[in-house]
């Protein structure tokens, strides 16, 4: 009898242990699929931009804004180019924080994929500055992007450029700002120089700071890009980011200022001495539509 009981006693805990691995190992496949995974994959996210100001020769023209993404010269962009590759968009903005530092060699890595992405279809980049870029000498500047300028890639700093299209434009304005505008407590602050945007164009603006748009939405802005959130850095669950740095209340997603639109990505990179965690990188697809 005693016999019976100890081998009836120990088929309840070989099952009672395998129910636990079992369990285990589910919980570990869902944090795996849902958490671990996403943080070295690359996810493309698409948005729809509506407007009458769109000319109808730019109905379904795809911008692809990449952004915080921090670049080394050692880092592979394989998994950057080859998301561009498969997006097909129109043209790509690069918009600030892009380069981590200052690189004696000038990121052959991001002008060699430049080059690549040209060798398949006719492309036009575009870059704009962020934090990291405003740190960089003058001169390093001006040697950096006179070498992407011979890539194929246009700085926008406090600039304009039209875009024409079967003989219809519309304008793509690259905002600076300053550095000091990074690092203010409040984050609200106003505009030293307003871009002079004609209400008639669709004006797209590229401002890595999003805390302009309290100025841009009065100056003809219809879509704003930015980014300088990262996402909250770590993401929880029904929580969302954890380590905005922004006082403003823009974090992330899409916010409405009178007729500006203005859209934050969370960026694909991680600046030197944070943690990136359940928080995927992100490359930004707009999409026009009319």
């Amino acid at each position: 009898m005693e016999q019976k009981y100890n081998e009836q006693l120990k088929a309840k805990n070989r099952a009672k242990l395998t129910r636990r691995l079992i369990l285990f190992g589910l919980l570990f496949v869902f944090i795996f699929v849902f958490f671990i995974y996403p943080i070295f994959e690359l996810s493309i996210k698409t948005q729809v931009i509506n407007s009458d100001k769109i000319p109808s020769s730019f109905k379904d023209f795809k911008i692809a804004h990449v952004t915080d993404s921090f670049i080394n010269p050692s880092d592979s962009l394989e998994q950057i180019q080859d998301s561009l590759e498969d997006m097909q968009a129109d043209i790509v903005i690069f918009g600030g924080n892009i380069f981590l530092e200052q690189d004696p060699g000038y990121y052959e890595n991001f002008q060699q994929m430049l080059e690549n992405l040209t060798e398949k279809r006719n492309i036009f980049f575009y870059i704009t500055k962020g934090e990291t870029e405003l740190n960089f000498s003058k001169e390093y500047s001006q040697k950096l992007y006179r070498k992407l300028q011979a890539r194929g890639a246009f700085l926008l700093d406090n600039q304009g450029a039209r875009l024409n299209q079967a003989g219809q434009t519309i304008n793509i304005y690259g905002l600076t700002g300053r550095l000091e505008d990074y690092v203010k407590a409040d984050q609200t602050f106003s505009l030293a120089d307003k871009p002079k945007l004609n209400s008639d164009d669709f004006n797209l603006v590229i401002s890595h700071n999003p805390s302009y748009i309290f100025d841009l939405q009065d100056e003809n802005a219809d879509l704003v890009l930015s980014g300088n959130r990262f996402g909250g850095w770590v993401r929880l669950p029904f929580i969302g980011g954890l380590f905005y740095r922004a006082e403003t209340g823009l974090i992330e997603d899409n916010y409405q200022f009178g007729q500006s639109d203005l859209m934050i990505t969370n960026g694909m990179g991680t600046e030197p001495g944070r943690i990136r965690l359940f928080n995927p990188k992100e490359i930004q697809e707009i999409i026009l539509m009319r």
